[in-house]
């Protein structure tokens, strides 16, 4: 605990949790599912670009890298800075929806509100 905590005196008070495995995912499951649907930022932005959606040159053209990078990251980067990360999620958002909207897909995973 010390090592883990730093300084710790044996008056300090603690309380310990211990976790108990129901059961096991038999796929992982992460965030980054759930934000587009089941489907990666990749295929999204394959999708928006294939069916033509009204986009403009900027957008095309971060979906155009995030395809060609592969990742969310490595776009934030190559156009700026790790801070266009934010950006690059809202345009993958809007376009989700869209392909959504006019039936282009159905998500895999459906969002619990």
């Amino acid at each position: 605990m010390k090592k883990h905590y730093g300084k710790l005196d044996k008056d300090t008070p603690l309380t310990i949790i211990e976790f108990k495995i129901q059961d096991k995912f038999k796929d992982e499951i992460s965030s980054a599912d759930f934000a587009y649907g089941g489907y990666k930022a990749t295929e999204i932005a394959k999708l928006a670009l294939t069916h033509g959606l009204d986009l403009s040159e900027k957008e095309k053209d971060i979906l155009k890298t995030l395809l060609s990078t592969g990742s969310i990251r490595k776009t934030a980067r190559q156009i700026g800075s790790l801070n266009k990360r934010f950006m690059i999620r809202k345009i993958l958002k809007k376009v989700f929806n869209t392909l959504v909207k006019e039936n282009i897909i159905t998500p895999k995973i459906k969002r619990r509100v």
